[in-house]
């Protein structure tokens, strides 16, 4: 497909959660059906105002998501709970477009880092090499987290 204009960078819509559920799905053996429920949970509650939660559309057409929120019991930390791309759109800069705008999103409400989790599989691999290229610091990892063989990796990121 190459490089795609990335046209706009939204609040997501109650229209945008069920076209989130679908990327999620077309992931392939990213995320397993236990993960993309509680992610449809996580939408609708960002529906709800519990979350921020940002839609990428490039050209009319729904290319992406990211979930994030205050992280509870701190004072200016967010999760990056969720940020997914359809694989239509796979190295067209939308990631990075979602996660630009989040970090600026967090950075305005007064956000002074990010933490992402993300798992140790090899499915993962792609998603720990952006997280790295985006300036995220890899600050922990604990072994057979969500399974056996599929560790939590933590990393963070200082918004200033």
């Amino acid at each position: 497909m190459g490089l795609t204009p990335l046209n706009e960078i939204a609040p997501l819509l109650p229209r945008d959660a069920a076209l989130a559920v679908d990327a999620l799905r077309a992931c392939g053996d990213v995320f397993i059906e236990e993960e993309i429920l509680t992610a449809a949970t996580m939408l609708q509650e960002a529906l709800d105002g519990e979350y921020t939660a940002l839609a990428a559309i490039v050209e009319g057409e729904f290319a992406g998501y990211c979930l994030a929120g205050r992280t509870p019991f701190t004072v200016s930390t967010w999760h990056l709970y969720w940020l997914c791309v359809h694989p239509r759109f796979h190295r067209c800069g939308v990631a990075r477009a979602l996660q630009s705008a989040l970090e600026k999103t967090a950075r305005d409400s007064g956000c002074e880092r990010i933490v992402v989790e993300t798992g140790g599989r090899k499915a993962y691999e792609p998603a720990r090499r952006f997280y790295t290229a985006a300036g995220y610091q890899q600050c922990g990892r604990i072994e057979d987290y969500y399974h056996p063989g599929d560790a939590c990796v933590f990393y963070c990121k200082l918004l200033s």
